[in-house]
């Protein structure tokens, strides 16, 4: 899908060639109100540190030499007013950052003292040196892709031969698509010219070519690698005549493993970008998955784009010890800066069914409950021995179930017609946590949904049954730890807790992201299963959230979770949801829900 993405592109170009030439067009017009010389001679205080005209004046220069300060045309002599290419080395950001920066210094007089290094702003300072981590690091997010590819494949350097089984399979998957989408921020936070961004996505399509032969026969089929590295390959091939669109010899200056052969991939790259057959979809996927990262990463991540670290009231991961986003402790004069947090929001939504608004309890989770028992106990009678395990009975009805709302409108009626179609409190159920999940997104991140946001949110759902525990199983979780690849959000609606006390509402579990790791989990299982993982110590606690009838919890996908044993006196029955983005844009949730 080359032209959409090239035409796309364009844009960007043209915004970054016109945020250049304003750049220019204001210290030449200073200049000429001045009655000054249309070049100011080179400023002898640039070239300090190891920076020196050789080195930065040249085209393209090679190291980073430009700030706010140091300008390109205040350090190097221009002859002639340079001509403007089709391919500009400055981003509108950036572009306008040397503008203001233009302006001043001509203001200031041809030769001007540089001024102390304190009286910088400190955000610009802060700017650089993110830009500069971030043109450290994205490269490794892309090997460590190709390392988790090849234990999905069984064929990690160095260790023996062994395919993972379906589960770890579809972690190791899904956990190389977020080390690209990671590598992909990176490089879009440290680039300067579109060639930073070009080599990351030709990166991307290699990876996203590879997960598209490695996906085959998973759950992940359906994402369509295929055209997501169609949609890549078209990012790093955005300028027709330049170097990078020689596909080979592009594919010749990547870093790949020698197990990829550059024949199959170069093929199967032309074939996508050949395939005419779904042009419009392909363009639909670029547009809402791809282009985000060239042109707005901070909107692709719901993260804010400055150094200011503030987001909705809260102290992200940008370093706030200069920008007075810390809070003031309450018993000391220090200040606190909280890192990585993990936000679980509880929400009670029993009362807000239309059958349990003049009712002392709720009357909807009772219904649900006698709906879902009846049809889970049919279900386990007919296709389970006595003895059978509980993990294995919930797995196979949670199988069994039509989990995604269009599939329960097209299909319910034949399904499971008592839940799907007749019940008025199930479709009431389905609209009260798709609220109590967009509440989430705008108390957490603030994010600002439009109505097209909205449109591209969609909610599965489905039921999940937790008899009391029987002895012989006291060793092991009730459901074993687990986090949902793919989505933006999960939930849980607790219909029935349990019991009436406290000791019977069985908990949700939730394990420490530090000693749980997402992903990893699955390779940190013992000979008896999953089922007994324990995270890893000093971060082996966990957190216990005792339900109530009515109550729903909402949080990160990327959260480890299960539930414990069930020992109250009834059956615990619950609707897990999660909240999706539209196939083709899902392989950022997780990074959307990171602070």
């Amino acid at each position: 899908m080359p032209l959409p993405a090239a035409e796309a592109s364009a844009a960007i170009a043209a915004a970054a060639t016109a945020a250049s030439a304003f750049a220019e067009n204001v210290a030449l017009g200073e200049l000429a109100l001045q009655g000054k010389p249309a070049q100011p001679a080179p400023d002898p205080g640039c070239w300090q540190d190891g920076y020196s005209a050789e080195l930065c004046c040249r085209d393209p220069p090679v190291t980073d030499c430009w700030d706010a300060v140091f300008t390109r045309q205040r350090c190097c002599a221009q002859a002639t007013k340079p001509q403007a290419t089709g391919e500009p080395h400055l981003s509108a950001e950036v572009a306008a950052v040397v503008a203001a920066a233009a302006a001043r210094n001509v203001q200031a007089g041809e030769h001007q003292e540089l001024p102390p290094k304190k009286e910088l702003s400190e955000a610009n300072e802060q700017q650089v040196f993110l830009r500069q981590e971030a043109q450290r690091r994205w490269p490794a997010y892309f090997n460590r892709a190709h390392e988790t590819l090849n234990a999905a494949q069984g064929s990690s350097p160095g260790q023996p031969s062994s395919k993972p089984d379906p589960v770890q399979l579809y972690h190791l998957l899904y956990e190389s698509i977020n080390q690209v989408v990671g590598g992909l921020a990176l490089a879009a936070d440290a680039s300067q010219s579109d060639a930073e961004l070009n080599s990351a996505f030709l990166n991307a399509a290699v990876l996203l070519a590879r997960l598209a032969r490695a996906s085959r026969g998973t759950p992940l089929e359906h994402e369509d690698f295929s055209a997501q590295a169609s949609a890549a390959a078209a990012l790093g091939c955005r300028h027709p005549g330049s170097a990078q669109c020689n596909l080979t010899e592009s594919l010749r200056r990547l870093e790949m493993p020698p197990e990829i052969g550059i024949d199959w991939l170069r093929e199967a790259l032309r074939e996508m970008n050949a395939s005419q057959e779904e042009r419009v979809e392909h363009l639909q996927r670029y547009q809402r998955t791809w282009l985000k990262y060239s042109q707005n990463p901070a909107k692709a991540l719901w993260r804010p784009a400055g150094p200011d670290g503030h987001q909705g009231g809260r102290t992200n991961t940008y370093n706030p010890l200069e920008t007075g986003q810390l809070r003031q402790s309450v018993r000391g004069s220090g200040s606190i800066w909280q890192l990585f947090p993990t936000y679980i929001m509880a929400r009670e939504i029993g009362h807000a069914f239309s059958s349990s608004r003049e009712a002392d309890s709720c009357v909807a989770c009772q219904q649900l409950t006698s709906i879902v028992l009846q049809k889970y106990q049919q279900f386990r009678d007919t296709g389970f021995a006595q003895n059978s395990r509980q993990d294995d009975v919930n797995n196979a009805f949670f199988n069994w179930q039509l989990t995604h709302d269009a599939e329960q409108e097209e299909d319910g009626s034949a399904v499971w017609p008592e839940l799907y179609r007749d019940s008025k409190d199930f479709q009431e159920l389905k609209a009260l946590v798709k609220l109590s999940s967009l509440e989430y997104l705008q108390q957490i991140y603030s994010a600002t949904l439009s109505d097209a946001d909205l449109a591209q949110l969609e909610l599965s759902i489905w039921a999940s049954v937790t008899p009391p525990s029987i002895g012989a199983e006291d060793k092991t979780m009730g459901l074993a730890f687990h986090d949902h690849p793919l989505a933006l959000l999960s939930g849980v609606f607790y219909a029935e807790a349990g019991g009436e006390l406290v000791a019977d509402r069985t908990p949700t579990v939730f394990a420490d992201p530090r000693g749980t790791t997402a992903f990893r989990y699955t390779r940190m299982r013992s000979d008896d299963g999953e089922a007994t993982l324990e995270p890893t110590a000093p971060f082996h606690r966990l957190a216990y959230a005792h339900p109530r009838n009515g109550l729903s919890l909402v949080f990160p996908s990327w959260l480890v979770h299960g539930v414990a044993q069930h020992r109250g006196p009834k059956d615990r029955v619950v609707f897990a949801y999660n909240l999706h983005s539209l196939p083709g844009t899902t392989l950022a949730s997780w990074a959307k829900t990171t602070l």
